[in-house]
């Protein structure tokens, strides 16, 4: 059997080899589980609004830099309108890649917070278990 298959086999059988996502996952509270997705969903929902509201801005500003340049008494100054029309989209664009950087790390931090507490949960239960056993 290929290594890969065989990774993949293994996979199934030991528990520790699946992913800490999949669902139903018998250490993850239910509730922190939902509180997490409703936390990172809230986040993806700021982001989408924020990204359209940007969007909608910067058609405005086409528009407008199209009718300037259009009244613009000479090729020199519809260029100019062009320039600040572009100016404005350079911004909007490093808008987005803060807003998408920011937005990722909000995102990981609520899955790492989710992955510690499923850990201390499982190392809490099974410090129980072994002192019920003992």
């Amino acid at each position: 059997m290929s290594e890969l298959a065989s990774e993949q086999q293994s996979a199934y059988v030991n528990p520790k080899m699946v992913s800490p996502f999949s669902w139903p996952n018998p250490l993850v509270d239910s509730r922190q589980y939902l509180k997490t997705q409703d936390k990172i969903l809230s986040r993806a929902d700021d982001f989408a609004t924020q990204w359209l509201d940007r969007r909608q801005i910067g058609a405005h500003a086409a528009v407008e830099a199209l009718r300037s340049m259009n009244r613009a008494p000479s090729p020199l100054q519809a260029f100019v309108e062009y320039q600040n029309w572009a100016r404005g989209a350079a911004e909007r664009l490093a808008a987005d890649a803060a807003a998408t950087q920011s937005c990722a790390l909000r995102i990981i931090g609520e899955i790492v917070t989710q992955l510690q507490n499923t850990a201390t949960a499982s190392d809490q239960d099974k410090a129980g278990s072994d002192r019920r056993s003992a």
